[in-house]
C-alpha cells in the first residue's frame, strides 16, 4: 500500500477531538411532576464523577472515529503499486521504392506479426511520411521510383530506440550507439531485365539493359523492334518528339517501359524575301516562336528570296527563286506522311501553282501533277516549297497554321532537352534476393513498470457508508429519548 500524501495523517488527530467531546457532560433534562414523591423514580441523568474518566464506548462514538479515519485516508490518497509489462516503443521503416513492387504481400505478412500494443511508429521511405501505429498495411502503395532509406531510417532512430527495417535488400545505413536495428528481408530470385540507361544525344538514343533482350522502340507512333544486344544506338529522324522504349512484361514491370519526350524550347524566327501576312501570323500564334531581326534564329522563312546562303539551322524556302525546273497547274494533290505533313489534309492545298523541284531530295512533303515533288525536304534543315498561293486559297485552310506549328516544332528539334518518364536507376532494376522474416522474440520482453491502482475513491465511499449509518444511529437514538 502506497499513498500519495502521507502528511493528510495527521487529521488522525481528530479522532481524539472526538474522544474530549464525547466527555461533555449533558444538560440536565427537567420534568414536571405533580408531585416529589415521584422523585424518586426519576432515572439518574447527571453521570457520577467518577465517569468523567471513562467515557462509555457507545456505536455512535465508534461510527464517528471510522468516518474520521476514512476520510483522512482518503485525503491521503491510498494506492497499490504493482509492476506489468509495458508497451515497448519502436520505429519501424517500411521501403516502399519501386523494386518494393512485387514484394508488397510478403511486407504486409511481416508487419502483421508486430504487437499492436506496443507503442509503434511506421515511417514510410522514400516519402518519409509518419504514421502512430501500424494500421492498415493494405493502404501501403510503393512509388515507381527508386529512393534511399537512409533519411527515413535517420528519422526512426530519432524516435526510438529499437528500429525494425523492411526492405528487399540491407541498406547502406548503420544505426547510431544505443539504437538496435531489427532487418526484415523480403527479398528472393525474380525474373527481370529493365532499361537502366537511356538518353538522347547528337541525333542519337542510347538504351542499355540490365540483360539482353529484345526492344521494342516507336519513335512518333512509327515501331520498330531491336534485337539481340544489351546496348543499342539508334540514329532519330528530324522532327521526333515522342520515343518509346519497352520490353516484354515480366515480374518486375516498373523498368519495362521507358518515355522519352522533348521539352518545349523557344524557337527564333527571321523572315527574308517579301512579307506573307499569313505566315507571319501563323508564326505569332505559336507559343513557342519568337520573331527577331538582325539576330542568330534558328528557323529562317525565305519567301520568293534571291538565291544565298542562309545561316540557320532550319531554313524554308517558299516561291524559290531557285531549283524549280517548271511551273505547273496543281491538278490532283497528295501528302506524303512526314513529321511535317501531320495533319495536313489535301484537300486544304489550294494553291495558283506548283513548281516541279530539281535534283534530288531525301523526304518529299507533296506529291504534285504526276506524281512529281513539289514540296520536300531536300537535306536535314532545308525545307522546299515550291508552291504559290492567293491569300484566300491555302491560308484560308485549317492546315495553313497546322503546318507552320508543324514546321516550328521541327525546328525547335535540338532546341529542348529530352526528358525520361520512368527510368530507375540501375541499382533499382536489381532486385533483392536475401530474405530474413521477423523474429518477434528479437524485439526482447516488455519492460516493467509500475502500475498504481488508486483506492481514493473506495475510501470516499466507505466514510459516505459510515456517515449515513451514524445518522440512522443518531435518529433511533433521538427517537428513543
Amino acid at each position: 500500500m502506497s499513498f500519495l500524501h502521507p502528511g493528510a495523517f495527521a487529521g488522525l488527530a481528530s479522532i481524539l477531538l472526538l474522544i474530549l467531546l464525547s466527555l461533555w457532560r449533558r444538560r440536565p433534562t427537567r420534568f414536571v411532576v405533580p408531585s416529589v414523591r415521584l422523585w424518586e423514580r426519576i432515572p439518574d441523568r447527571l453521570p457520577p464523577v467518577r465517569s468523567m474518566r471513562r467515557p462509555r464506548a457507545g456505536i455512535s462514538l465508534i461510527l464517528q472515529i471510522l468516518v474520521a479515519a476514512a476520510l483522512v485516508t482518503a485525503m491521503a490518497g491510498p494506492g497499490r503499486v504493482r509492476p506489468r509489462p509495458a508497451p515497448r516503443r519502436i520505429a519501424v521503416v517500411v521501403d516502399l521504392s519501386a523494386p518494393m513492387i512485387p514484394r508488397m504481400d510478403d511486407a504486409r505478412r511481416e508487419l502483421a506479426k508486430l504487437d499492436a500494443a506496443d507503442d509503434i511508429v511506421l515511417i514510410e521511405s522514400p516519402s518519409l511520411a509518419r504514421h502512430e501505429g501500424v494500421g492498415n498495411p493494405a493502404a501501403l502503395k510503393p512509388v515507381e521510383r527508386a529512393g534511399d532509406p537512409g533519411p527515413a531510417l535517420d528519422l526512426a532512430a530519432s524516435e526510438a530506440k529499437q528500429l525494425v527495417f523492411v526492405g528487399d535488400r540491407t541498406p547502406a545505413w548503420s544505426p547510431p550507439p544505443g539504437v538496435k536495428l531489427h532487418l526484415v528481408l523480403v527479398g528472393g530470385p525474380l525474373r527481370n531485365v529493365g532499361i537502366v540507361d537511356a538518353n538522347v544525344g547528337s541525333g542519337k538514343l542510347f538504351l542499355r539493359l540490365s540483360a539482353p533482350a529484345e526492344v521494342e522502340l516507336k519513335l512518333d507512333g512509327r515501331a520498330r523492334r531491336l534485337t539481340g544486344s544489351v546496348a543499342y544506338l539508334v540514329e532519330i529522324p528530324e522532327g521526333t518528339s515522342r520515343i518509346e522504349a519497352s520490353l516484354a512484361p515480366d515480374e518486375f514491370p516498373a523498368d519495362d517501359r521507358v518515355v522519352l519526350e522533348r521539352e518545349g524550347g523557344p524557337v527564333e524566327v527571321e523572315f527574308e524575301g517579301r512579307p506573307d501576312r499569313a505566315i507571319r501570323a501563323a508564326i505569332e500564334a505559336n507559343p513557342r516562336a519568337r520573331i527577331v531581326r538582325n539576330g542568330n534564329p534558328r528557323l529562317r522563312i525565305r519567301v520568293g528570296a534571291p538565291p544565298g546562303p542562309a545561316a540557320a539551322p532550319v531554313v524554308v524556302e517558299i516561291d524559290p527563286a531557285a531549283g524549280v525546273e517548271e511551273w505547273l497547274e496543281p491538278g490532283n494533290l497528295a501528302v506524303a506522311p512526314h513529321p511535317l505533313t501531320r495533319g495536313v489534309e489535301p484537300e486544304d492545298l489550294r494553291f495558283s501553282q506548283v513548281g516541279r523541284l530539281a535534283g534530288p531530295v531525301e523526304a518529299v512533303l507533296i506529291h504534285g501533277p504526276g506524281g512529281v515533288p513539289v514540296a520536300a525536304v531536300r537535306r536535314p534543315g532545308e525545307i522546299v516549297l515550291a508552291v504559290r498561293y492567293a491569300s484566300t486559297g491555302w491560308p484560308d485552310r485549317p492546315s495553313f497554321p497546322i503546318f507552320w506549328a508543324n514546321v516550328v516544332e521541327y525546328a525547335g528539334f535540338g532546341a529542348g532537352a529530352w526528358r525520361a518518364r520512368g527510368l530507375l536507376d540501375e541499382a533499382a532494376s536489381r532486385l533483392g534476393t536475401e530474405r530474413r522474416p521477423l523474429d518477434p522474440a528479437a524485439l526482447g520482453e516488455r519492460p516493467l513498470a509500475p502500475v498504481r491502482t488508486d483506492f481514493t475513491g473506495g475510501s470516499i465511499v466507505l466514510a459516505g457508508l459510515l456517515l449515513a449509518l451514524l445518522w440512522g444511529v443518531e435518529r433511533r437514538s433521538a427517537d428513543a429519548e
